[in-house]
């Protein structure tokens, strides 16, 4: 579980969805996740750009951004 912000990833200049995952979340989980939307190419599922285990323990992952209503308003 993690939190998604709309951002701008300043090395490719593009609005990216970024997902922060905290300190104490599964690693392993965490990279299994970035590695499988990487190998997946389909309309149906956003695209990875980018992934980062930082220093602190923070994960990040930056995929494709999509337009549109969280599921909350839904």
């Amino acid at each position: 579980m993690g939190i998604v912000y709309k951002a701008r990833h300043r090395q490719l200049d593009r609005i990216v969805a970024l997902k922060l995952v905290a300190p104490g979340a599964s690693v392993a989980r965490f990279l299994r996740e970035a590695k499988l939307l990487a190998r997946v190419s389909s309309p149906c599922v956003v695209t990875a750009h980018d992934f980062e285990v930082q220093a602190d323990g923070h994960l990040l992952l930056a995929m494709e951004w999509v337009e549109g209503r969280d599921l909350a308003q839904v």
